[in-house]
């Protein structure tokens, strides 16, 4: 008993009262509030316009392929790139998530991806991607 009480009085004096570190506790969190605000409650920071992204719907357990593709598309080298027949797929799959979210039904089937309810490596979801566009596209370094 004496050990538990010693603690809960150690936890107290850190806190700096006798109420345990509420007081402490709400302080903080009003003053991490009010951090940062000018004028009328407005940021002092400015934050530049973010472009919108879209997403990719998922198929099942696609959250592999998609995140490749995300990956993907935001290495911007690698869009001008695609040129030959089968990175027409993977091309507009780029140019839709410009404007809207978009499936993946037609780059799992170039793919063969036949169970999109089996989850599977994104690494080796990469390397296949990467084997079926161009060599020109492929070889985008990511440095």
């Amino acid at each position: 008993m004496p050990k538990a009480n010693s603690k809960r009085d150690d936890r107290r004096a850190r806190a700096g009262n006798k109420g345990g570190g509420k007081m402490v506790n709400q302080k903080n969190k009003n003053e991490s509030k009010d951090r940062g605000r000018g004028q009328m409650g407005q940021s002092d920071d400015v934050t530049p316009p973010q472009r919108c992204h879209h997403g990719l719907y998922n198929q099942g357990a696609t959250c592999y392929l998609n995140s490749v593709l995300q990956v993907l598309f935001m290495t911007t080298e690698i869009h001008d790139r695609l040129n030959q027949q089968p990175d027409q797929k993977l091309r507009k799959i780029f140019m839709d998530l410009k404007r809207k979210t978009c499936g993946t039904e037609n780059i799992t089937k170039s793919l063969k991806i036949q169970n999109v309810h089996e989850q599977r490596d994104a690494a080796e979801c990469l390397q296949e991607i990467l084997h079926h566009i161009s060599p020109e596209a492929s070889e985008v370094s990511t440095y």
